[in-house]
């Protein structure tokens, strides 16, 4: 035995502001009833902790596995309001695969990619050694001899209802002043977040993957349900991604993505220093806004970088031709790569041959869904003859009963009429002046639909 086991010396460190975020679960477990069968379910609790403002973040979870442990982990920073240099983990495999000397811990490839994706380093504590993460363990014993005793007493039939009464009670504790002090944790928080580095522009989430092959009918079976894709693929193998909450259904922007875009063009999100300084840019390079970006990384694995431009003929003119301008890309690479060394941001994007250039655009996304808010109203307009409208990505398709109804209609002036309804209608829920060339109409007849393609819209939309 060594003199130091034997003396079991230890050692306090002081906390450094913005340095580090802590995580664990806590060991207490609470129950949640379903109200049809009455069966029982168990929600984990997962804890994070600022060590130098002791702000604490809790969520109940029904899952623990990774796509809910990347999940909570992006809760966490966006509750605490920035990323830390440094989060310490407890050994759970949602975090680490071999922890066996903790000099080099072998760390979950997806919590791995989720550090770099926001510029933070994971440093699992030594096993079985939990005052290496004693911020943590102190908060999960406040938090177990403190008001979960009240939570156990009330019975729970949703984890948002749970989460509910637990991010109330989180609140009263952050803001009550510590034991003899005259401050509480959210006014050190308060001190911290200014320290804590800004957060990505949209979060990582984790990604299922999964092969299928394609039938006949252009769809693939994935989690038991089945999702369609363009007939190119037919009886092909593709590799289907899904994060927790979606796969992709032709929005080119996740909804987190397209929120921070639409906070930003309303002025209601506050742009980091270095999204400022590239829209700046590139408005004096090409002429054209960059609405937002996004970092994320291709099925191959490799880093790319993707600019939201407003419509399609923005983004035709960062191409020459049919194809990427490359001479144009690789100066945009240059200067973001510059930007990300100079607000030491984004690791992974500090050498411009390291990742991709790609381009979106905002336009479209707000068509797509604008026209999905308003679809009650705009399938209400009634007109004669119309049978049926559908909306399809960002056009409107009405039909008519037969192709006589249809051509007679677009030359008297009903169609124009409709096309006007359309346009009013989505003026109302368009605040960024998308539909400034009114909604994209599409005139068909009930009788071609039902010849041509079997009375199927899905194949009357291919």
């Amino acid at each position: 035995m060594s003199w130091r086991e034997e003396n079991y010396e230890t050692l306090h460190f002081n906390a450094v502001i913005g340095e580090k975020m802590e995580v664990d679960f806590a060991g207490k477990t609470f129950s949640m009833i379903d109200r049809l069968t009455g069966e029982l379910s168990t929600i984990a609790v997962f804890v994070a902790v600022l060590p130098y403002s002791q702000y604490i973040y809790a969520e109940g979870m029904l899952s623990t596995k990774e796509p809910q442990w990347i999940e909570v982990n992006n809760h966490a920073l966006r509750f605490f309001g920035g990323v830390p240099a440094i989060v310490v983990c407890d050994n759970c495999k949602q975090a680490v695969t071999v922890n066996k000397d903790w000099i080099e811990p072998e760390l979950n490839k997806d919590y791995a990619e989720w550090a770099e994706h926001n510029g933070t380093v994971i440093l699992p504590a030594k096993v079985r050694r939990p005052k290496f993460k004693s911020s943590v363990e102190n908060s999960v014993g406040i938090l177990e001899k403190g008001f979960f005793h009240d939570l156990e007493e009330r019975q729970y039939f949703s984890l948002e209802q749970f989460n509910t009464e637990l991010w109330e009670k989180l609140d009263e504790l952050n803001e009550q002043n510590l034991q003899n002090r005259d401050y509480s944790r959210y006014d050190r928080w308060q001190e911290e977040k200014r320290e804590l580095t800004p957060l990505p522009s949209a979060f990582y989430h984790y990604m299922e993957r999964k092969e299928a092959k394609v039938s006949s009918d252009f769809h693939v079976r994935f989690d038991n349900a089945y999702y369609s894709v363009p007939r190119q693929y037919v009886h092909k193998r593709v590799l289907v991604k899904a994060t927790a909450t979606q796969i992709h259904d032709g929005m080119l922007l996740r909804e987190e993505e397209y929120s921070h875009a639409v906070a930003v063009l309303a002025g209601r999100e506050e742009k980091a220093p270095l999204f400022t300084e590239l829209e700046q840019w590139f408005k004096e390079a090409y002429g054209l806004r960059v609405y937002d970006y996004f970092c994320e990384r291709t099925n191959a694995g490799r880093s790319r970088l993707r600019l939201l431009l407003w419509d399609r003929d923005c983004a035709g003119k960062m191409k020459r031709g049919a194809n990427p301008d490359e001479r144009k890309q690789r100066r945009t690479a240059e200067k973001f790569a510059a930007l990300c060394v100079k607000y030491k941001m984004h690791p992974a994007y500090r050498r411009p041959e390291d990742f991709l250039v790609t381009y979106d655009t905002l336009r479209d996304e707000i068509q797509k869904r604008v026209l999905q808010r308003c679809a009650g109203e705009i399938k209400s307009v009634v007109t004669p003859d119309i049978c049926r409208v559908e909306i399809l990505f960002d056009r409107v398709h009405v039909f008519f009963e037969t192709d006589e109804q249809k051509n007679r209609h677009q030359d008297d002036g009903v169609c124009d009429s409709i096309r006007r309804k359309l346009d009013a209608i989505a003026e109302r829920h368009d605040p960024f002046g998308a539909f400034a060339d009114g909604v994209q109409c599409v005139f068909a007849s009930r009788q071609t639909l039902d010849e041509k393609y079997d009375s199927n819209m899905f194949y009357y939309t291919r």
